[in-house]
């Protein structure tokens, strides 16, 4: 889970967001969920070996961080706007 929003208003929803980018909207205070979304999907070959680097010269360490940055695709922000319009922001922006 990377974020949590609640809203619209006092009678709202509890919104998580998720790091696979899936939305996920919960009724309060029963918690029921209302409904889900998947507003962002991962590439289809996000995950392949030619996206990583065999290379033994470089940094493990720094090809995982460029690895999951630059094909990370969740949720890192929900803004609920006043006409009740749900948006979502992911780290590529």
């Amino acid at each position: 889970m990377n974020c949590v929003a609640y809203g619209p208003f006092d009678n709202g929803h509890i919104l998580l967001g998720l790091s696979d980018g899936w939305l996920l909207a919960y009724e309060f205070p029963s918690l029921e969920r209302v409904d889900c979304k998947q507003v962002y999907k991962q590439p289809r070959d996000a995950y392949s070996e030619e996206n990583i680097s065999l290379d033994s010269s470089l940094n493990p360490d720094d090809d995982a961080a460029e690895a999951s940055s630059s094909s990370h695709s969740g949720i890192t922000s929900i803004e609920i706007d006043p006409t009740n319009l749900i948006l979502t922001i992911n780290s590529r922006g």
